[in-house]
């Protein structure tokens, strides 16, 4: 190596101005893990060049490879702010380095705040982010353009942070005055409520979209979905309400107006189909379903979508056409969401007596119309009758849904007599615990114990979690 780098030097010698030897040699030494002397002539080459930002991007990795973080840093930042295409090669870097040396995100601060470059903020607010300190990116997100600030509120309820996500939306109400735009933050924000079961509030944020003309103006008409999805979700508030049915399908009618297509439209229908299954009014469903099939070809979306609408109402009224209408749901739509909820019902039929199936579909009717304590009244009561572990298991699955935590801890740390269904219990439980760091030893100890579970890779996730909050100030 010592006469490589003789060579390299001789060269450089006798063509000390020529930039292109300096990178070339440099990355060549660089390879090799000569980081000393390849970050020598980087420099060397800059200082002849005159340009202060030249070989930023090899020097910010020379610098990373020896653990000097803060010149990394600077060098990481002099390559965004002249290399914009680069930003999410930049933005991964300085994650790496802030997960070895969280301090660092001072220095990427103060860079980017002297800077007033909007690409360096960002990249400030999304590695504040990064570390858990998103209440301070949210304020970093103010001042950059309502694209980016958009951007970090979908990422945020993407994430599950949804007080953040949801102050971020309103920041974008603040910040837009696009109809379509506002009418979109504003069913996000209801989303939110809705997932928090705060409907009131959703409600009242829903309907100033409903109320919206500007929206339901002739340029905007079709070219936002918030005047149907409000109104889809309306209808979802009016069912969880439990309001008359007249209030839920007046609401659904109104949104298939603004669908922008005859798909779109029946979507809406076997919304209305389904709300009607779950209600035990057959009749109007099979009806409906009917209707809503013809002139559809066999290979079409709709058509393959009406079996598992067919399947349910089989199931409800016991026809034997379940079992191959749900062959069906599996050839033609198997990787749908419905072939799923087709499966689990199909699942815990089979293992129930004529009397429990019939309380069981009772139950999962009242589930899916929200009448959720009747629901789990109903369930517990069938296991109460059969002992069967899986109704056991549900019941703990579905008073979690609902926010009664502590009935849900109660079921869960039941000691099932099926290992599997045992370790799935224990992964909730675990999951449950709100502390990161009593998490993370839960989960550390029954690997240890059951290192073969065939939940070891959920609890190894639970181990590796990021805790929020540890930001260095």
């Amino acid at each position: 190596m010592k006469e490589a780098i003789s060579l390299a030097e001789k060269l450089l010698d006798k063509n000390p101005q020529n930039i292109t030897y300096y990178r070339e040699l440099g990355n060549l030494f660089q390879s090799f893990k000569q980081y000393e002397f390849s970050r020598k002539l980087f420099l060397k080459g800059r200082k002849i060049s005159k340009d202060d930002n030249l070989f930023s991007f090899e020097l910010a990795d020379n610098y990373q490879q020896t653990g000097e973080f803060s010149k990394a840093v600077k060098e990481i930042m002099k390559h965004l702010k002249n290399e914009k295409s680069f930003f999410h090669f930049d933005l991964k870097k300085l994650k790496g380095i802030l997960k070895l040396d969280n301090t660092q995100i001072r220095t990427i601060g103060k860079i980017a705040e002297n800077s007033g470059d909007e690409k360096l903020m960002e990249v400030y607010a999304l590695c504040l982010a990064e570390l858990g300190n998103y209440e301070e990116a949210l304020t970093k997100f103010e001042y950059l353009n309502v694209e980016k600030l958009r951007n970090f509120a979908e990422e945020n309820m993407a994430a599950g942070n949804l007080e953040i996500a949801r102050k971020a939306w309103e920041k974008v109400l603040q910040k837009t005055n696009k109809p379509d735009l506002i009418a979109y933050a504003q069913i996000r924000i209801a989303e939110i409520f809705i997932y928090r079961n705060e409907l009131d509030n959703a409600e009242k944020m829903l309907l100033q979209v409903y109320h919206n003309k500007k929206i339901q103006n002739y340029g905007l008409k079709y070219k936002t979905k918030a005047n149907r999805l409000c109104r889809e979700m309306l209808a979802e508030i009016a069912v969880r309400k439990h309001e008359p049915e007249n209030v839920i399908l007046r609401y659904l009618k109104e949104a298939e107006k603004f669908t922008y297509n005859e798909k779109e439209r029946k979507e809406i229908e076997f919304e209305i189909i389904h709300y009607f299954i779950m209600n035990g009014d057959y009749d109007k469903s099979r009806e409906l379903l009917k209707k809503n099939l013809e002139n559809e070809e066999p290979s079409a979306d709709i058509f393959k979508k009406g079996y598992f609408y067919s399947y349910l109402l089989a199931v409800m009224v016991g026809d034997s056409l379940a079992d191959s209408l749900l062959t069906e749901i599996m050839i033609n739509i198997p990787g749908n969401a419905v072939a799923n909820d087709a499966l689990f019902l199909s699942d815990f039929l089979k293992k129930l007596s004529p009397e429990e199936r019939d309380k069981f579909l009772l139950a999962y009717r009242k589930k899916m119309l929200y009448d959720d304590s009747e629901a789990l009244k109903i369930l517990e009561e069938i296991y109460e009758q059969s002992k069967n572990e899986e109704i056991l298991f549900l019941c703990g699955e579905w008073a979690q849904s609902v926010g009664d935590t502590l009935k849900a801890h109660q079921i869960f740390s039941h000691e099932f007599s099926d290992e599997i269904l045992g370790e799935y219990a224990k992964l909730k439980t675990v999951q449950m615990n709100q502390n990161v760091e009593i998490r993370q030893k839960l989960a550390g100890d029954f690997l240890k114990s059951n290192p073969q579970s065939v939940f070891s890779p959920e609890f190894r996730e639970l181990i590796y979690e990021k805790q929020i909050g540890e930001v260095v100030e």
